[in-house]
């Protein structure tokens, strides 16, 4: 406000006509509190990532859950600069009945399909043993040649000013659906800005094909 206790020009809210909510967006009262479910204490400092694989736990659905956010060396510990022999986990779980409770330790835990194992076979220390970390995880059904589903890992970095400057790194891998047979580390786009690793090494997700098709050349 001025002295004159008359609002300013400058700071005045600017208010604009909504238009008709869609009939077919989605409200709060359209949905109901189910309740939660934990992951594993294997997953301390992890499950940054997660997917849904609707062929998993033999039809139910399960989760694919990222591991460690950093990378771990063969003694799982924790990769420094001149660690070798590193590398992003993962692991499989099933999707147990959610509860409700004032303690989260009451909650339900999410048992074990898969252990957490090794889903980049190496291939992000390559990116950098100590400041790359695994940022999300996505299924992917069969595309064109490949012989099976795959899932999908994702990379960034904690300091990419000091290992990079200005250049970028790659930031896609993907694997078979235990983990083997890792191939990448690939890049999203060009090389060079604006698609950036520090820009596309985040979350993993598909798009719809109407819009792939539209827009991405059928990519999704």
């Amino acid at each position: 406000e001025s002295e004159s206790g008359q609002i300013d020009e400058d700071i005045r809210p600017i208010t604009q006509e909504i238009g008709p909510i869609p009939t077919n967006a989605l409200l709060p009262e359209d949905f109901t509190y189910l309740g939660a479910f934990r992951l594993p204490d294997d997953f301390a400092w992890g499950a940054l990532g997660l997917s849904y694989y609707p062929g998993g736990d033999g039809g139910a659905g399960s989760l694919f859950v990222t591991g460690f956010q950093g990378l771990l060396d063969g003694s799982y510990e924790p990769c420094y600069e001149g660690s070798q022999g590193c590398n992003g986990y993962f692991a499989e779980v099933s999707i147990p009945s959610p509860g409700q409770a004032t303690n989260w330790e009451d909650l339900p835990t999410a048992p074990f399909i898969q252990d957490l194992a090794i889903f980049d076979g190496g291939l992000v220390q390559t990116v950098h043993e100590a400041y790359s970390f695994v940022s999300d995880i996505a299924y992917v059904p069969q595309q064109g040649s490949q012989s099976g589903d795959k899932i999908y890992g994702s990379l960034n970095e904690w300091y990419p000013e000091g290992s990079f400057g200005d250049d970028s790194f790659p930031t896609i891998w993907f694997s078979d659906l235990d983990g083997s047979n890792a191939r990448g580390v690939f890049h999203i786009g060009p090389e060079e800005p604006p698609f950036h690793g520090i820009k596309m090494g985040s979350y993993l997700f598909s798009v719809p094909q109407a819009y792939a098709d539209q827009y991405l050349g059928g990519r999704t």
